[in-house]
């Protein structure tokens, strides 16, 4: 993950951003620097020559190209003013407000040289007020705002890097999922090292395939392979990575693996990734010689609180999203919180999209606790990122343990799904990501909500404001109504082309609706599809 710091001029965001990198050994980035070096002119000179527009321009350039994770960024003071800037800095990282007062930004800047802005206003406090207040409204969007004035750079960045170092509280933990004789536990923990005998517990005893991903493989592959060849004849196939891989033709591509490879019914798959290999191997589980045996190895949030706990195994079609599938419980699910560590930080947000869910459906309190450590799940300081998981593991295998094959209950988990699906399968799978759908399925489906009767306003705002303090969208730019509406009368929970709609009573309670108000659904609808310059 990288770690992004913001905030006005004097707050501190260089010499803060250095040391900080230096504590958590991670590389550390100016972006005034980069984009003096791409103009080949100082920052004043640039402003002097070139102006602002061309200055903020060059800015966003810098911005959009920094790639890979593990960095400290300090950015300019304005950079936050564009809502572009803020959307793509969300996708790269975690977001800090270094918040100052203008009477310490006074203080800190008197007497220094080579600030265009700060010479322009010169020692007028109730200006330099006024030009902080105008730039509040993109700080607010931060993911952590600390309050500088009373720190020195050493104990700022020592208080930032605290919100990562991992709690004194013992995070391994295991949930189990009650389905009798098909019973499974789900591992909860920083880092597993007994995969080979965990595995045999189970009875397993036949060859294993490891099914992972070009993104997963150098990063995990190599040790969890080590670790089960103790036991198991262990074969593995990578596959390319992304939605486009969750398709029949792939799945085919590996049945063809496992025959070469002498793959029989006393054989296993092992899924290494996020949903979509989750979804793939499981699917081939079930499928192939009429079902071996099933583990479950999630390395994504979204995977580790959601995709890899009940059994839903599936490949896209052509004309829908998870349409052909199977009901298929792995034997073992092992979640490494670890693995979080090194995800893009738009992953861990799509993951907490799901885990927001959960809150909405069934337990008041544990959205409570969402509102309070938004900061700090977004830091993935681990003992909330632990309590997370298992709350929303325990959530869920309790829902799956009441309706395994959703007959009836466990449809409460598709809530923001009917029409996040929808938003995936007209974006081509590309323009979102599956919890960014959710998200903003969530925002149509509590709107559809309040217009049905059900919702109050109030519970409204709290859903949408903890979304978007967990830096998820609540609109989608994407397509029209008709193109929802079309996508939505091939979703295979409908009955004679009819959605049916999980619709919140309250925070804690859905209820599951067979037929809504047409223009009820068309008003929730235009709700989130609106331009992204109007979000």
């Amino acid at each position: 993950m990288n770690i992004i710091l913001a905030g006005f001029m004097g707050s501190g965001k260089s010499s803060v951003g250095r040391i900080l990198a230096r504590i958590m050994g991670m590389e550390f980035l100016d972006t005034d620097k980069l984009v003096a070096a791409r103009s080949g002119k100082s920052i004043e000179r640039l402003f002097h020559d070139d102006g602002e527009v061309c200055f903020r321009a060059l800015e966003s350039d810098v911005i959009s190209s920094i790639k890979g994770e593990g960095k400290v960024i300090a950015v300019g003071g304005g950079t936050l003013v564009k809502e572009e800037n803020i959307r793509i800095l969300k996708e790269k990282g975690l977001l800090v407000h270094l918040r100052v007062s203008p009477q310490a930004v006074a203080s800190r800047l008197a007497g220094t040289s080579g600030r265009p802005l700060f010479d322009k206003i010169g020692s007028d406090m109730s200006l330099l007020a006024s030009f902080m207040a105008e730039r509040e409204a993109g700080y607010s969007k931060a993911d952590i705002c600390i309050e500088t004035d009373s720190l020195s750079v050493l104990e700022t960045a020592e208080d930032i890097a605290g919100r990562f170092r991992p709690s004194s509280v013992d995070c391994a933990s295991t949930v189990t999922v009650d389905l009798q004789e098909r019973s499974y536990d789900i591992i909860i923990a920083d880092r597993f090292d007994d995969w080979n005998k965990r595995i045999s517990a189970t009875g397993f005893k036949g060859k294993l395939a490891i099914i992972t991903d070009h993104n997963v493989a150098p990063l995990y592959l190599k040790r969890i392979a080590d670790d089960l060849k103790r036991s198991f004849s262990v074969y593995s196939i990578v596959l390319n990575s992304g939605e486009a891989t969750k398709t029949l033709a792939e799945a085919e591509r590996v049945y063809d693996i496992l025959l070469k490879h002498g793959f029989d019914r006393s054989s296993g798959v092992l899924a290494l990734g996020g949903g979509v290999i989750g979804d793939l191997a499981g699917f081939v589980a079930s499928t192939y010689m009429r079902g071996i045996a099933f583990f479950q190895a999630p390395t994504t949030l979204l995977a580790q609180v959601d995709s890899s706990v009940g059994g839903k195994v599936a490949v896209n079609h052509p004309l829908a999203k998870n349409l052909i599938g199977a009901f298929y419980q792995p034997r073992l699910v092992i979640a490494e919180t670890g693995f979080l560590r090194t995800l893009p930080m738009r992953e861990i947000r799509a993951g907490l999209a799901e885990v927001i869910k959960y809150g909405i459906i069934y337990d008041t309190r544990f959205f409570d606790f969402l509102e309070c450590s938004s900061s700090q799940i977004l830091a993935l300081k681990p003992d909330k990122i632990a309590e997370i998981i298992h709350k929303s593991c325990s959530i869920k295998a309790s829902v799956v343990s009441e309706d395994e094959y959703e007959a009836g209950r466990r449809a409460i988990l598709n809530y923001g799904h009917t029409i996040g699906h929808t938003l995936e399968y007209i974006g081509g799978y590309g323009s979102i990501v599956h919890g960014e759908a959710v998200a903003v399925g969530m925002v149509a489906a509590a709107r559809l909500s309040v217009l049905e009767g059900f919702l109050s306003y109030e519970d409204e705002l709290r859903q949408n404001g903890l979304i978007d303090r967990l830096g998820l969208p609540l609109k989608y730019a994407f397509g029209g109504y008709d193109d929802v509406l079309a996508a939505l009368s091939r979703d295979k929970k409908c009955v004679d082309s009819v959605p049916s709609f999980v619709l919140a009573e309250k925070i804690g309670k859905v209820s599951i609706v067979k037929r809504v108000n047409d223009g009820n659904l068309r008003e929730a609808i235009d709700t989130v599809l609106q331009p992204s310059d109007c979000i």
